[in-house]
């Protein structure tokens, strides 16, 4: 309407009964302005919490006006999985079915995917770029420079005289230096003073000034060829025009574009005496372990090779303003942090090895010390407003982050760094003076400080909000890899059917809720790093993106149906043709069938377990899930550090646990494992999907329709009684293939719930529903591609109750998933009430943040719930709640399966309950993988 209402006083309801119906709370609607409530029988978590839910079976929901007369009923059918049901547009017409959810946002005129963003942060005011920024100030300019010629080129300078007038060169000088981290940069009397050959030049005339081997040997003996070209007038103690460089390309020449006025970048042809219009760029040239200045269009990106992110392209830098001010570029592979470089190449020190523990503990000491003296100026501990001056720095240290999401490009600093607002913007023009493209970059706070910060400079440098990276995202690098096969387009809602498998590199137009196996998958939506697909890419090894209108990209869509070399890069993704003899050396890029995977199995223990009773050294007999909850449910949760005193969490320790020895025995005896083996030796069945898949499910009916052992059910029926009642129960399964060395096993099998004396939650049906999804297809078909012992897979069935009244759920990994070597940093995923983590809704996005020890603050949003998106559905107690629960976690298991991987991490889901919402609950542990992602061998480590 077009008048404000007051929702108190109308009544809602899941059927057309006004009697049973529920009164609104006091809010205010504008018009044109909607409410979300949430039908999930929890209204102790809030007002907007409805004290129903709704089935999925179809249901209707009548609302009446403060008279109470019907104003609206609206009935919906029986919904799959993430369906939602609108109107189009929004009040009018009937319910549709849609695949995108809107909630909290306009349904536009018909279904279809939604733009949804988190809430901005204020921006910056705007720069505006003078003109000619960046151009030598004149009257002489370095306009060329050939120092490194092949054999028959010639060595020399090409200066430019940029005024009106006649300049004499007698005013003037030219030298030519060597540049070394470890030493100040060079004055006007440094190196050789080559003469000048005339001694005018006059107005827009370009002069050669030949260059001997003796002049430019200084700078021929240094290892990469490192030194600097300078003019000075006369008297000056600061250059004019100066040109650094290092791994010059023998032949190529360092030319301005365009003449006088332009950025100097490398060449193939030189242009002595004339205009540099006829460069032709170089696009790329090899490099050592750091660069002065970017050269080339491949520097960056080779810099940036061998980092550790998988969401961006970052470049670290040194500014050495104790030297002087030389500009480091710091390449990833080489160096994991600014303090190695500065340590080993500007100090000079004694490299130290960092898979030594005693060498380790030292560089660590030395480490601690440099950043207490650079980042926070030479104190313990200065408050977070506290800005340093310039005397309490020799450096500025930061990072050239590019992210392909956005084709964003900023400056960003450490969260805790001290730095003032004028060493912000002195920094950040420094580093565009060294870059080809400096209007395309911007200053990024990472901190509240720092953006404090930047409001007291804004205007006078580019600035954006923390949050920009992450508005409008385009592209999604999910699982770095390479992938050869078909490239193929299938919608969503026919992945289950399309004839596909580890040969092909699929785009969608959806995320899917599960994918079969293959080589590449390519999602029209965005993902988050631990949705469901992006989980079985990484456990898999399978190039994963996220690309807006795939199908219609113009590097894809002419490649549809062909044969492809796939890639998925942190900075994006590349595409090419490829030949079948590339696929087929190419296709399986698992492991090999000399490396068989033989599940531990132990058939001999029977009887119903308790959760408490098992720890990981019973997996063969209670599967690794089970297992995992059990040595759980025996943790020391006395923490330590910050979470000293905490009470921790509770997990389902109350449990139990019906041994893989009964499905055995049932398997047997249904005739199931004589079916199987009789399909197995199939030529049929091992070839064709469609054979497999029916001859699958014979095995699974023959499961399904056995009848259970009766001494089993009554044993276990006398079980749940005396301990849980008649209660809903989850039955979840427990596999002894599940987080083997090389294969996760994650989501293959099905958990289901049941309820003594429910005939339609029957405890019977439950425990055959679970054992036969030991043999769902894409089960079968992964345990084989990663040659898994099929006679040696089992399956145990973990009982638990069902926790009926959640305020938050969500997924945590102890170490920052977007760059595996901050094991300081933790990734969290949390959606309200009971919403699917792994599985949102498209158009439904969930809470991400990363929970970072040691820094303030401690917790960085990535992204806001659709649910929540003005505010964080975990506040900062509850965040530190988990982040130590998981840090107990972590270091409990860590001695008993991970010892030696140097990027070990868990991953648990977990609830908040109660009454209060405040009640945290683990309700599984496991090792994450981080898939074939490459792991540094020098122990860079934090």
């Amino acid at each position: 309407s077009e008048e404000t209402i007051n929702l108190l006083g109308w009544r809602i309801a899941d059927d057309d009964e006004l009697a049973g119906s529920v009164a609104l709370p006091d809010v205010i609607l504008e018009p044109g302005q909607s409410v979300v409530f949430f039908a999930d029988n929890q209204p102790g978590q809030g007002e907007l919490h409805l004290p129903f839910g709704l089935s999925a079976g179809g249901e209707m929901v009548t609302l009446w006006s403060p008279r109470s007369e019907v104003v609206d009923q609206q009935s919906f059918p029986k919904s799959e999985s993430n369906d939602a049901f609108a109107r189009f547009p929004d009040g009018q017409g009937t319910l549709t079915r849609c695949r995108w959810a809107s909630a909290g946002l306009p349904n536009g005129s018909s279904c279809e995917p939604v733009e949804r963003s988190g809430p901005s942060s204020e921006p910056f005011l705007p720069y505006d770029w003078p003109p000619a920024w960046g151009e030598p100030t004149g009257p002489l300019v370095l306009n060329e420079l050939a120092l490194r010629p092949d054999g028959s080129g010639e060595r020399f300078v090409e200066v430019y005289n940029s005024s009106q007038t006649d300049l004499s060169l007698a005013s003037f000088r030219l030298t030519l230096a060597p540049l070394a981290p470890s030493d100040p940069l060079p004055g006007p009397l440094a190196g050789t003073n080559p003469p000048w050959p005339q001694e005018t030049l006059a107005p827009g005339a370009h002069l050669q000034v030949p260059i001997t081997s003796e002049q430019i040997g200084q700078i021929s003996a240094t290892e990469a060829f490192e030194g600097s070209v300078m003019l000075w007038r006369n008297g000056d103690s600061l250059p004019l025009d100066e040109l650094q460089f290092m791994y010059w390309p023998v032949g190529a020449q360092l030319a301005r574009q365009p003449d006088a006025t332009g950025y100097a970048v490398f060449c193939s042809e030189a242009s002595p005496g004339a205009a540099n219009a006829s460069c032709a760029p170089l696009q790329s040239r090899p490099i050592g372990d750091r660069l002065h200045a970017i050269r080339t269009p491949g520097d960056f990106e080779a810099l940036a090779e061998g980092g550790t992110s998988v969401d961006s392209q970052a470049v670290k830098f040194v500014i050495d303003y104790g030297h002087g001010g030389t500009v480091h570029l710091l390449r990833s592979v080489e160096w994991d942090l600014h303090y190695t470089f500065i340590r080993n190449q500007v100090w000079l020190q004694t490299p130290l090895d960092r898979c030594d523990p005693a060498q380790d503990s030292m560089f660590n000491a030395g480490w601690r010390a440099f950043s207490r003296e650079e980042y926070y100026c030479g104190y313990a501990a200065p408050a977070a407003d506290y800005e340093c001056l310039d005397s309490e720095r020799d450096f500025m240290l930061g990072t050239l982050v590019f992210h392909p999401g956005t084709g964003l490009q900023t400056v960003e600093f450490a969260t805790g760094d001290r730095l003032s607002s004028t060493q912000m913007r002195r920094t950040f023009f420094d580093l565009m003076a060294r870059l080809p493209n400096p209007t395309d970059w911007a200053l990024r706070p990472q901190s509240d400080p720092h953006t404090d910060r930047i409001r007291a400079i804004e205007g006078t440098v580019p600035a954006v909000p923390t949050d920009a990276p992450f508005e409008g995202i385009v592209v999604q690098p999910m699982n770095p890899g390479v992938a050869y096969g078909r490239l193929a387009f299938v919608p969503a809602d026919e992945l289950d059917d399309a004839a596909v498998g580890y040969q092909t590199i699929v785009i969608t137009d959806d995320v899917p809720l599960d994918i079969p196996l293959l080589a590449g998958l390519i999602t029209e939506l965005p993902q988050t790093p631990l949705s469901h697909v992006n989980i079985l890419s990484r456990n898999r090894g399978t190039p994963n993106l996220s690309l807006r209108d795939a199908r219609n990209d113009s590097r894809l869509e002419p490649l549809i149906g062909e044969l492809v070399r796939f890639e998925v890069l942190p900075s994006g993704f590349t595409i090419r043709a490829a030949t079948p003899e590339e696929v087929d050396q190419n296709g399986h890029p698992g492991p090999g069938p000399d490396d068989v995977l033989e599940p531990r199995i132990d058939l001999e223990r029977h009887g119903i377990l308790q959760v408490s009773d098992v720890s990981l050294e019973d997996l063969p007999s209670v599967g690794a899930k089970a297992a995992q909850l059990g040595e759980l449910a025996n943790i020391d949760w006395t923490g330590t550090g910050a979470c000293v005193g905490r009470s921790f969490a509770e997990t389902p320790s109350n449990g139990i646990v019906v041994p893989v020895a009964y499905y055995a025995e049932h398997f047997e005896a249904s005739g199931a494992a004589a079916r199987l083996a009789e399909l197995r030796d199939s030529a049929e069945f091992r070839s064709d999907p469609e054979v497999r898949s029916e001859g699958l499910e014979e095995v699974r009916d023959l499961i399904g329709s056995y009848p259970v052992d009766d001494a089993l059910i009554e044993a276990l029926e006398d079980e749940i009684l005396s301990r849980f009642g008649g209660a809903r129960l989850r039955f979840r399964s427990s596999s002894n293939t599940e987080d083997l060395p090389g294969f996760s096993g994650a989501g293959l099998y099905q958990s289901t719930s049941a309820a003594v004396g429910d005939p339609d939650l029957a405890i019977d049906d439950a425990l055959r529903d679970v054992w036969a999804s030991l043999w769902f297809l894409r089960a079968y078909d992964e345990r084989e591609y990663f040659y898994v012992d099929q006679d040696l897979v089992a399956m145990a069935v973990l009982i638990h109750p069902a926790y009926l009244s959640e305020s938050a759920n969500g997924v945590g990994i102890s170490r920052n998933i977007l760059d595996g070597t901050r094991g300081d940093i933790y990734y969290m995923n949390v959606q309200l009430g009971e919403a699917s983590v792994a599985n949102p809704a498209p158009g439904i996005t969930t809470e991400q943040f990363l929970y970072r020890w040691g820094r303030d603050p401690r917790v960085a949003h990535l992204g806001y719930s659709s649910f929540s998106p003005s505010q964080a559905i975990l506040d900062d107690a509850r965040a530190e709640h988990v982040a130590c629960a998981l840090r107990t976690i972590h270091n409990h298991f860590r001695p008993l399966l991970g010892a030696d991987d140097q990027w070990f991490a868990m991953d648990i889901e977990f609830k908040f309950v109660g009454d209060d919402g405040q009640d945290l609950v683990v309700k599984q542990a496991r090792p994450y993988s981080f898939g074939n992602a490459e792991v540094p061998a020098d122990c860079r480590e934090f």
